[in-house]
């Protein structure tokens, strides 16, 4: 089962997938809010890739068939189970969340890239596009487990034509950053502001940084934690009833100096400001990647 599934704020379906070594590759499942699954459904894609995420709108479900593939060979060898094959096409499988199983998926050529972690996506019925959002890096692992350099991870917008089957790709920003997310009430519709957090390669970078993309009016807000404090993912936590800006990010934090963590609470509006409020741990929170708001 994929790590990153997909909670439809309209239906509340579930949407996931699982990809495996051996045929079938991929498997697109659907599940009712009661938590039945309704619906597995093989994609036909040519060997194993590592998918990691996939994205959803309203009406259907991106799979990214990326350049990141099994090599069984190596694997058997004692080596890494995962290389760059430049052969492998980069492209985007779009396929709509009722369909049979006999419906066709369409696919779109995209650039080379991998992709992690998708931030969003949605459909335009007006233009007949979808816009996907997430994060790219250019190559992963070409020239060995170790080979880390293809590139640093930034986010990135993907607008597929659902007419023409062409592709318009741009980056949105040129600062490294990961670990993106938008409000859960947006997940799939149309969507004005994502989050992300900084990200580097170094083991201890000076501090962590988190940014608030305005996607529509082109701005970005920057918090930044102070010297020595890291953090991994910020989760949105909406104030009950109120607008897609209007809430919280919350983040674990941890202080190299003090050996110590907290939990960071900002507001996602005014997210230059200082923390709203921290809540302090006494130990040190290992360092993780993603998070979950659940309320009760």
């Amino acid at each position: 089962m994929t790590a990153h599934p997909k909670t439809c704020p309209i239906t509340g379906e579930l949407l996931f997938f699982g990809y495996q070594l051996r045929p079938p590759y991929l498997t697109c499942y659907r599940a009712s809010a009661t938590g039945e699954v309704v619906q597995a459904r093989v994609v036909d894609v040519p060997r194993a890739t590592m998918m990691h995420d996939f994205a959803i709108t309203r009406n259907h479900v991106i799979f990214m068939d990326l350049p990141v593939v099994f090599d069984y060979v190596q694997a058997a060898a004692g080596g890494p189970p995962w290389r760059w094959d430049d052969a492998h096409r980069a492209r985007f499988g779009v396929l709509a969340r009722t369909a049979g199983d006999d419906a066709p998926v369409r696919w779109f050529d995209i650039a080379p890239c991998y992709v992690w972690h998708s931030m969003n996506a949605f459909e335009d019925p007006e233009s007949n596009t979808i816009t996907v959002t997430g994060i790219r890096v250019p190559t992963l692992w070409r020239g060995g487990a170790d080979d880390l350099e293809g590139g640093l991870p930034v986010v990135y917008r993907w607008t597929l034509d659902l007419r023409s089957g062409a592709v318009a790709e741009e980056p949105l920003d040129d600062a490294p950053s990961e670990y993106s997310r938008v409000a859960d009430s947006m997940l799939g519709l149309p969507h004005r502001y994502g989050y992300t957090t900084s990200f580097s390669l170094d083991a201890e970078p000076e501090r962590s940084e988190i940014y608030a993309y305005d996607l529509t009016g082109g701005e970005w807000a920057v918090h930044r934690l102070p010297q020595g404090h890291t953090c991994g993912e910020a989760v949105f936590v909406p104030r009950a009833g109120t607008g897609e800006n209007e809430g919280f990010l919350m983040t674990f934090a941890h202080d190299r100096g003090a050996g110590t963590s907290y939990l960071a609470i900002l507001d996602a509006a005014d997210l230059a400001a200082p923390p709203l409020a921290k809540v302090h741990v006494p130990v040190r929170i290992p360092t993780g990647f993603h998070g979950n708001w659940i309320p009760v």
